[in-house]
């Protein structure tokens, strides 16, 4: 599965041939319909609601930020990393993807939903997580800081 296209020597970046006959007609749109909002962002406390639901929790940081500190039933799985691990993420189940500020983040929601899964944003990454006084926790269990 291919979540981002590189562009090709020659590719003009021009659409195609386009689809002939009456192009507005009900039904429904594919999954890459520009007319699509993209993934929602939710708040820290909707991010907690959702992982106490059953979400899984994403965290896209690199190593040096997720040893300082990360949410306690985060996974990592860092940016750079998401294409090819992106068959291991679970079509069953939410997925609410946080980064230290929300701009990585953000990057890896929109991939993921254009990809078909079931995805959410933490608005304003870790930093929001922490000032809204969640648990962050280093891998051992200490407490942890946001980096």
């Amino acid at each position: 599965m291919i979540l981002s296209r590189r562009k090709k020597r020659g590719d003009t970046g021009r659409a195609g041939p386009q689809p002939r006959g009456d192009t507005n007609r009900a039904g429904p749109q594919p999954r890459g319909d520009t007319n699509r909002a993209g993934p929602q962002i939710v708040d820290p406390a909707e991010a907690a609601a959702l992982v106490a639901a059953g979400a899984r929790l994403i965290d896209v940081r690199e190593e040096r930020e997720w040893e300082a500190g990360h949410a306690p039933d985060a996974e990592h799985l860092p940016l750079a990393r998401l294409p090819e691990a992106v068959s291991s993420l679970p079509r069953d189940a939410t997925i609410v993807v946080v980064c230290r500020s929300g701009a990585r983040s953000a990057r890896a929601a929109s991939a993921l939903d254009r990809a078909g899964f079931d995805v959410v944003d933490l608005g304003g990454g870790m930093a929001a997580w922490q000032r809204a006084g969640r648990p962050v926790i280093r891998t051992g269990g200490s407490a942890g800081t946001v980096a």
